[in-house]
């Protein structure tokens, strides 16, 4: 049996799409830990955010514990720093109900309720598997 690898990106957009609760909302905003400054993209501001964090001169933020081990500190860091290089082995979300999601990678299947994140994943390169049930 051949097995889905899709890239993180993928992963991403099919959670950002699966956690909106109606299909009329699309306006949900993916909450990555690593998001340490909280402007929705994981970059060197997050690096630099964390650092005054670590220093004092900044509050914590809900999603400064990258790594979510309970702690704010340089491991944070190299964690924002693998999320940019796309070499982390897993990344943690918060989902629509703000419950902490932990995702091991890399992604190997997908299990889309919608049709629209279906098609959104094929169209980037997954591969499409139909399954039936018996009824």
């Amino acid at each position: 049996m051949k097995t889905l690898k899709l890239p993180f990106t993928v992963m991403l957009m099919l959670m950002a799409f699966g956690a909106v609760a109606s299909a009329d909302v699309m306006d949900y905003a993916l909450n990555v830990f690593g998001n340490a400054n909280l402007d929705e993209t994981i970059d060197e501001n997050d690096i630099e955010y964390l650092s005054a964090v670590i220093n004092g001169s900044e509050n914590t933020t809900r999603l400064a514990d990258a790594n979510q081990d309970g702690e704010v500190n340089q491991d944070d860091i190299e964690q924002i720093k693998q999320i940019m290089q796309g070499t982390e082995d897993k990344i943690s979300v918060l989902d629509a109900l703000n419950r902490t999601v932990t995702i091991k990678r890399p992604v190997e299947r997908v299990i889309s309720l919608r049709l629209a994140i279906s098609e959104a994943m094929v169209a980037i390169g997954g591969r499409r598997q139909s399954c039936r049930r018996g009824l």
